[in-house]
Order: structure tokens, then C-alpha cells, then sequence
């Protein structure tokens, strides 16, 4: 009985190495030393088959486990990773040979700006790298930026005409991303409320044009700025020549001003946090930066007197340091509580609607225990459900303290150090050892 074509080709398969033609000598001599008949060897290799078999199926069924684990991993892995957003400034020096009609014809689109330097063929080159990733950690975006300039780097020096290419600084702008852009929130809203401890907006015109209003009413007299900055359609222009008079203006526009003015930008979202900003190379002096929050469709110039403290708690961006890090908060100084309100008998949710509505200023430090308001601060007044603070304040005076917010726990246990200072040490009577 021949073997048939099936059983080769599985043999094959397995790489068994075993003769299949009656025909050989080899085929004879193993029918022989086994005392086989042909189905009795067609039976056998039959059953070869089917061990190789049953081994596949396992060692499929464990790359399957291993491949769903993998995967698994894999989803756990993506859970745990945030998706980053924003840009990188590259400062190039180059060096150049004298080939001036090569250069004018290849460019890179990351190129912002080329500038000339005192020195003969030597020029300076900004280019911008954008960045959209999802990483596990700030190293990680680390690497992928200098891998992004290193590229970029290699690309400028494949110019026939560069002699040398230096990297001399990188500005990073990379920050988490929120489900809404932020950049593209149109600011238009009159009759918007102010923010507690933020300046009265008396430049808005009510016209919803406040962006327009603001760079009017700030930068409108200053030198350089009179004749692009007293009228909506040349701002228009500037912002984006298309139809922010009537939508709004975003933050996008407002960096196209920046960039026309060389202003420095940073735009902030209702945490205080900077999500966009703009640093020109020369920056204009006569003219302020434009620091400014984002907020219910409005826009809310920073006070100036919060500028630095603002600047200071966000990230800085620093070319020789981690993509991104905190700096220390300033230690804020402990402003003594004077002016406090004692909500009694009433709800603090329709107490802080009705100061919302009477000042058209929304408050800040409101503190909230298990969903429920229990103070929040206005205009300089502490507006409190905690009855204990008159008492709390007159502990303090009789103590010669400033009252800054303590409670009676912190208090008496400020009352228990100070008394176990006045106590003097108990020592044992060196005569007693003597009895």
C-alpha cells in the first residue's frame, strides 16, 4: 500500500525524516527490522502524525494566550499613558558656503524665521516641531524631542551648501492634553462676570469684542502700536483676516498679534495653568506682555500684580532641563482674616448666587466639604457656615495672634505647647538614693 500524498506532506511539514517510497532500499530495511507490513508503517507514521499535531495545537493555543496577555498588558500599558500636546523652538547656527543660488531652493517647513549674524556666512534659523504623543512619563517626551531636533539637525546639514550645524537652545511648550482645545475657544462674551481679585474691565465696550477692546485700550497710544491697534478691521486683519469680529477671537489669533508685535504671550485656562505661549526672539519693550485667562467665553487679562506669582507656579521652559517641571510654589504669606460674615440660617449655595449677582464677580477660595459650601471669600469678605470663628478670633486676640483661618484644634494646640514650655522639669531628690 503506497503512502499517500497527505501523510508526505505532513511529514514534510513536521520535518520527519522518515522514507515514504516503497521503492528504496530504506523503506524495505525499516518494514523489515520492525517486522511491518505496509498499513502496519502507514499506521505508525499515521500516529507520528497525529503526536505532531496535538504538539501544534498546544504550542497555537499558547501563542494565542500569550498574544490576548500581550494585549491585555498592552491596554493596561495605554491606560496608564497621557497624551501630550504642543510645539518646540529650535535655534540653529549655520554655517554656509558661498552657493547662494542652491539656497534659495531647498526649504524645510519647520522653518519660522532665518536671521543674518555680524559674522560672513554664518545665520541663525528658528524652526518649530510639533509634538502629539501619548507617553508614560516627562522622560519620555525628553527623548522624543531631542530624537525630533537630532533629525531635524541631520535635515538642515544634507544642504549641499551647509558647512556646519550647531543646535544652540530649545524652548518647549508641551503640555497635557484636555478634551477641548483650548487654543481654539472663541472670546467674545459681554456682560461676562469678573473674577475676584482681578481688575474691573471698564475698557469693554459691551460690543463683544473684548480682545479688541483690551489691546485698544493697552496698546492702542504706545509707540508702534497707534496705527494697527485703534481699530477692529486692521486687527482683524492681524488676527486671522477672517471672522473673529463676529465669533470671537482665539487664542491662535491672539498669537498671530503677538508674533506681529513681538509681544510675549501666555494664555491660561481657569486653573491659572498655561496652555499656550509665545516667546520672540527680540522681544518689544515698549509694550507689555500679554498674559491673559480663558474663561466661560471671555477673555480675562492677568492683574498685574498676579503676573509673577503666575508666571513662577507654571511651567517654566528651560532648554537644558526635563520637557516639563513645576516649579516651587512661592510660600504665600499669611494674610490676617479681619472682615468675616457668619451664614446662618440660610442656603450658602443661594448666598454665593446672590453675591455672584450683586458684585458680577465670581468668587475664589471657596471651600467645599462633601459637596456642600462651607465658606468662600469676596471681595475681601469671608462668607463662612462655621460658627466657631467669632469664637476662634477672640482666642486669638487674647493670645496676641493673628487670626488667619485656625481652627480651635490648631489653637489649643498652640495653647498646649506654649504651656508645657513654662513647665519646669521634674528631677528626682539625689537624697533619696542616700535613705
Amino acid at each position: 500500500m503506497t503512502i499517500t500524498r497527505s501523510i508526505k506532506s505532513k511529514l514534510d511539514n513536521y520535518g520527519v525524516n522518515l522514507p515514504t517510497d516503497r521503492r528504496t532500499r530504506a523503506y524495505a530495511n525499516i518494514l523489515k527490522k520492525n517486522n511491518w507490513t505496509d498499513e502496519t508503517y502507514k499506521g505508525y507514521l499515521k500516529d507520528i502524525i497525529k503526536k505532531f499535531a496535538i504538539k501544534e495545537k498546544k504550542i497555537v493555543s499558547q501563542v494565542a494566550r500569550n498574544k490576548i496577555i500581550e494585549q491585555v498588558a498592552q491596554s493596561v500599558k495605554n491606560k496608564n499613558k497621557i497624551r501630550y500636546t504642543g510645539s518646540t523652538l529650535v535655534k540653529f547656527i549655520i554655517t554656509e558656503g558661498k552657493t547662494p543660488d542652491d539656497r534659495e531652493k531647498i526649504t524645510i517647513d519647520t522653518l519660522t524665521s532665518r536671521q543674518k549674524t555680524e559674522v560672513m556666512n554664518v545665520f541663525i534659523e528658528f524652526h518649530t516641531l510639533s509634538f502629539d504623543k501619548t507617553v508614560l512619563n516627562i522622560k519620555e517626551i525628553d527623548s522624543i524631542v531631542k530624537y525630533q531636533v537630532q533629525k531635524l539637525q541631520i535635515k538642515i546639514s544634507m544642504r549641499p551648501y551647509v558647512v556646519d550645524v550647531e543646535v544652540d537652545s530649545i524652548k518647549k511648550s508641551i503640555n497635557k492634553y484636555t478634551n477641548v482645545e483650548m487654543t481654539n475657544i472663541r472670546m467674545r462674551q459681554s456682560g461676562s462676570y469678573n473674577i475676584d481679585g482681578y481688575t474691573n474691565q471698564d475698557w469693554d465696550t459691551q460690543q463683544d469684542k473684548c480682545v479688541y477692546d483690551y489691546i485698544i485700550h493697552t496698546y492702542g497710544k504706545l509707540k508702534g502700536f497707534k496705527k494697527q491697534c485703534n481699530d477692529y478691521k486692521t486687527l482683524e486683519e492681524i488676527f486671522d483676516n477672517g471672522d473673529s469680529m463676529i465669533i470671537g477671537v482665539n487664542t491662535d489669533g491672539i498669537r498671530n498679534w503677538c508674533e506681529h508685535f513681538n509681544i510675549p504671550m501666555h494664555a491660561l485656562d481657569d486653573e491659572e495653568k498655561r496652555f499656550s505661549h509665545y516667546s520672540p526672539e527680540k522681544r518689544n519693550t515698549n509694550a507689555p506682555s500679554m498674559m491673559f485667562r480663558v474663561s466661560d467665553g471671555h477673555f480675562y487679562p492677568i492683574p498685574e500684580n498676579k503676573e509673577k506669582s503666575v508666571l513662577t507656579i507654571n511651567t517654566q521652559i528651560d532648554a537644558g532641563s526635563e520637557v516639563i517641571y513645576d516649579f516651587k510654589a512661592e510660600e504665600k504669606e499669611l494674610v490676617p482674616i479681619t472682615d468675616i460674615v457668619i451664614l446662618e440660617n440660610t442656603n450658602p449655595m443661594l448666598e454665593i448666587s446672590k453675591s455672584i449677582i450683586e458684585t458680577k464677580t465670581k468668587p475664589t477660595q471657596i471651600s467645599v466639604v462633601d459637596g456642600n459650601i462651607q465658606s468662600y471669600k469676596l471681595n475681601g469678605i469671608t462668607y463662612t457656615i462655621n460658627k466657631f470663628i467669632p469664637f476662634a478670633k477672640i482666642m486669638c486676640i487674647n493670645m496676641k495672634l493673628f487670626y488667619t483661618g485656625q481652627s480651635l484644634g490648631n489653637i489649643l494646640n498652640i495653647i498646649i505647647t506654649e504651656t508645657v514650655k513654662q513647665i519646669n522639669k521634674s528631677h528626682h531628690n539625689p537624697n533619696v538614693f542616700d535613705s
